[in-house]
């Protein structure tokens, strides 16, 4: 009897054991738990975590999309090593993202390697693209240059500003930043511009030329030269040889943004990361 119940006792203690790393293994908040701030290492007060939580939330709601942040000290205990494949996991994981298509964005930071990952789904793959609406966050906006002297605050409050900046340039402008429309061809537009530009180039050339009235055309090089200036005895043709450059040709490449990505899991995201 004692020998079942310690060997009930080891088993419980096992099973426990296989719990606790399984939970250490993945950075599930819980399904449909997931909450606008994570703050894993607490870099932020109780009163600025629940004013980003009110800010972020707000935002969410009004434009029916998930905008969060989370901050973990490292991804080496979850078993990832690339952050972005972290980041989706996260996204996915914790139930993030809005409608059919999960649209959603959240900011990932990594404390130990300095890394920040944008990660998106749905809709807003296209609203913060790779190519544009991911450069307003760190070029247009101080979210990096906050990040990088530790001011945590702020650098998510712009990460705020910046959604709500670039969800509602698309909301009011029916296109997402960065994508502005190609004009449509116009052919009276195209004669316009052409004639324009005509009358531009023939005013001026018409003015040098009245000044060139007493140049005359001349048949021979003869008239160019000073009389017995020159006196040539002898001319050779040398050939000493060639020499050619190549230059490698630089063709375009895209930032690997554009076509987003897929997860582990199969789900498409878009996104990048960065260091600072």
């Amino acid at each position: 009897m004692k020998k079942i119940i310690l060997s009930l006792a080891l088993a419980l203690t096992f099973l426990a054991l296989l719990a606790v790393s399984a939970a250490a293994d993945s950075p599930v908040v819980g399904s449909k738990q997931y909450l606008y701030v994570e703050d894993g290492v607490d870099i932020l007060t109780d009163e600025q975590k629940a004013d980003l939580t009110a800010r972020l939330q707000r935002l969410s709601d009004t434009y029916q999309i998930d905008v969060a942040i989370a901050v973990f000290q490292s991804i080496y205990p979850y078993g990832y090593s690339d952050d972005m494949d972290f980041a989706d996991s996260y996204y996915e994981d914790n139930g993030f993202g809005r409608g059919s298509d999960r649209s959603g964005i959240v900011l990932v930071r990594i404390m130990d390697t300095r890394a920040y990952t944008y990660d998106t789904a749905g809709s807003c793959k296209a609203t913060m693209s790779d190519e544009h609406g991911l450069d307003y966050y760190d070029y247009e906006t101080g979210l990096v240059s906050a990040l990088k002297r530790d001011d945590y605050y702020t650098a998510f409050s712009e990460f705020i500003n910046g959604s709500e900046f670039l969800l509602n340039y698309e909301k009011e402008n029916g296109y997402a930043y960065g994508d502005e429309p190609v004009p449509a061809f116009s052919l009276a537009r195209t004669v316009g511009s052409l004639f324009t530009g005509f009358l531009g180039g023939l005013i001026p050339v018409s003015g040098m030329k009245s000044k060139l009235k007493t140049v005359r055309q001349q048949v021979g090089a003869n008239a160019y030269a000073r009389e017995n200036s020159v006196a040539v005895t002898r001319a050779n043709d040398l050939y000493i040889g060639h020499h050619v450059t190549r230059t490698v040709r630089q063709t375009e490449r895209s930032s690997g943004g554009g076509g987003g990505h897929y997860s582990s899991s199969g789900m498409h995201h878009g996104g990048r990361t960065g260091h600072a």
